[in-house]
């Protein structure tokens, strides 16, 4: 039955959710702010994005994840619970929840994610990797051949190789967005002597990052405030941002060199015809395709809508659920 199957991706920025076979998809941003003296969350996902950079003595910011881990499981459990009881208003079927996960979590980790699904409200919970996900998204079944994903999200980026609806090879760094967003932060500081907060960082990153020069540079003003206390505005380039955020590209082209280098050859060789996948929020930095398809001598493609790869392939999986649990192509550790 469509309202009995939720699909989740846990984000390290956002939690995206669908409800299959009613096209509802949406994303709640996972973070809450909470009273500092009680705990009790205020509010919580873009409710709470008004707080961040205000907090104060009564007012903290928690973040749910962490470089694609649980950080905090009491609130990740709120958000889950409230998403589901908003998709699934009527409790007396309990729904079935598949939810997506980085490639590096542990297996303590996963049992973690499991928890939170079935404290929930899960009748059952199954976990895939997103990498999988991404390219099921693509295709509903992937013959025995390899597809290769870059999948750059906010506290990872993964990289695998995926045949039959499992990974092959894999490898995970915490190098992605939201270290992308804090370099910002910190070359402001040293190199210029202003402080700017973590969302008008993200507002440079989106707005100026790129990973090859732009034919026409482009230029932004942004507010911010001397390490010595007055306010300022000051312009940032888009050139300027490429030199900054340049070791980051460098270093997913070396974690895509590192799984290729153990992929075996006949997958390689498919990988070599068909090319890279690149989904995740930071897919869309300018020019990131070209540089990597560039350095890597492979063709590299972006989705539509890169963000949402992943929870569009988890709800194309959902209505497979049962086949995909029995062949062991998601994770459960209770039937």
């Amino acid at each position: 039955m469509a309202f009995g199957k939720i699909g989740i991706d846990f984000g390290t920025c956002e939690m995206k959710y669908c409800l299959y076979g009613t096209g509802i998809f949406g994303s709640e941003p996972c973070v809450a702010a909470v009273d500092a003296h009680t705990g009790r969350v205020l509010a919580y996902g873009k409710a709470a994005l008004d707080w961040e950079g205000r907090e104060s003595d009564t007012v903290r910011m928690v973040h749910a994840m962490q470089d694609g881990v649980i950080a905090n499981y009491a609130l990740l459990r709120y958000m889950a619970r409230d998403i589901t009881d908003r998709l699934c208003k009527n409790r007396i079927i309990k729904p079935e929840i598949l939810a997506g996960i980085s490639t590096g979590v542990t297996e303590t980790e996963k049992r973690a994610m499991l928890d939170v699904l079935y404290d929930a409200g899960a009748r059952t919970a199954c976990l895939i990797e997103e990498p999988v996900a991404a390219v099921f998204g693509l295709e509903a079944d992937t013959p025995p051949k390899g597809a290769a994903v870059l999948d750059v999200g906010g506290g990872t980026t993964d990289c695998a190789v995926v045949t039959m609806n499992s990974i092959a090879v894999s490898r995970s760094i915490a190098s992605a967005g939201n270290a992308m967003t804090e370099e910002i932060r910190r070359y402001l500081r040293d190199e210029r002597g202003v402080e700017i907060g973590f969302l008008g960082a993200e507002e440079i990153k989106k707005t100026l990052a790129c990973a090859v020069m732009r034919s026409d540079e482009i230029a932004l003003i942004v507010g911010g405030k001397r390490l010595s206390g007055e306010g300022m505005n000051f312009e940032m380039t888009s050139t300027e941002m490429r030199f900054v955020l340049k070791t980051f590209y460098e270093e997913m082209e070396e974690l895509v060199v590192s799984v290729f280098d153990q992929t075996p050859p006949e997958l390689l060789g498919d990988i070599a015809r068909d090319g890279l996948l690149l989904t995740g929020g930071s897919a869309q930095i300018y020019g990131l395709a070209d540089y990597l398809s560039r350095a890597l001598h492979i063709p590299v493609s972006v989705p539509q809508d890169p963000a949402c790869a992943v929870i569009r392939g988890i709800e194309k999986a959902l209505p497979q659920l049962s086949t995909l649990r029995k062949q062991g192509f998601v994770y459960t550790d209770k039937t």
